[in-house]
């Protein structure tokens, strides 16, 4: 039934194929222990090297996390001062600007005042200069 299904195909060259999976069966029945350590040993060896790497790698993330751990605390800190800055910054720049509209509105007022009293006196001088003119003019000619 499994040569009739071709499962296993009968060619020139099957006896080879049988003489040959008895030779390694036998060899492995041998040389089993032997072998067995070797490639024992050689898989221990990998499975450690695979041990250390990952072993390695937690270290570094958890380097890292704490690391990241530290950082943020420090965003957070830093960013409560700057807060914390910006609250005595405002009031402090509102009464800086307070005192400098304060002295400009001095000095507005002081030129502006200081302009009409100069006004005035010059209004004033030509005034009297021009009744005395006038009340001249006006005496002489009568």
């Amino acid at each position: 039934m499994v040569f009739s299904k071709e499962y296993i195909v009968l060619w020139y060259d099957f006896t080879e194929y049988i003489i040959l999976a008895a030779a390694v069966i036998i060899v492995v029945k041998k040389l089993d222990p032997s072998i067995g350590n070797v490639f024992r040993d050689w898989h221990q060896e990998e499975v450690d090297r695979y041990n250390s790497v990952v072993n390695n790698s937690k270290a570094m993330a958890g380097q890292n996390l704490t690391q990241a751990r530290k950082y943020i605390i420090y965003i957070g800190l830093e960013t409560v001062y700057r807060e914390r800055l910006k609250q005595i910054y405002e009031p402090v720049k509102h009464r800086l600007d307070y005192q400098l509209a304060l002295q400009n509105a001095r000095k507005d007022f002081e030129r502006t005042n200081m302009i009409n009293w100069i006004r005035n006196k010059v209004k004033q001088s030509i005034r009297d200069k021009q009744e005395k003119r006038y009340l001249t003019i006006m005496f002489t000619t009568t």
